[in-house]
């Protein structure tokens, strides 16, 4: 992956989801076999059985076996290392938001 493939993150991370982060990270490493390595910010699609869907911001990880294949993808945004995963037409559903985080609504993307 080139430096000109990768789209540039364009919104900040609360304090909140910050923590909650964290949380996400101590819940993974101590459930998954594969460390995290880097945070993974994406764009998601959910379909539920009763026919619905819904859509929001993804937040994830990809294991430390996986950094050599994502390492060029590092950006870091509010202090923290992540790997911005999304396609071209759903940037601007990020730009200029904040992500935040709220137990009622997980994480989610806000105005500033």
């Amino acid at each position: 992956m080139g430096d000109t493939d990768i789209l540039r993150a364009n919104f900040t991370i609360s304090d909140a989801a910050k923590h909650e982060i964290e949380n996400l990270r101590r819940f993974w490493n101590e459930n998954i076999p594969d460390p995290a390595g880097v945070l993974v910010v994406s764009w998601g699609f959910w379909h539920f059985n009763s026919g619905e869907k819904a859509e929001n911001v993804l937040v994830t990880f990809y294991g430390q076996s996986q950094l050599p294949k994502v390492a060029d993808g590092i950006q870091r945004v509010s202090g923290i290392d992540l790997v911005f995963f999304t396609l071209p037409e759903y940037l601007p559903k990020f730009e200029g938001e904040v992500i935040d985080h709220t137990p009622e609504r997980s994480f989610f993307l806000r105005k500033p």
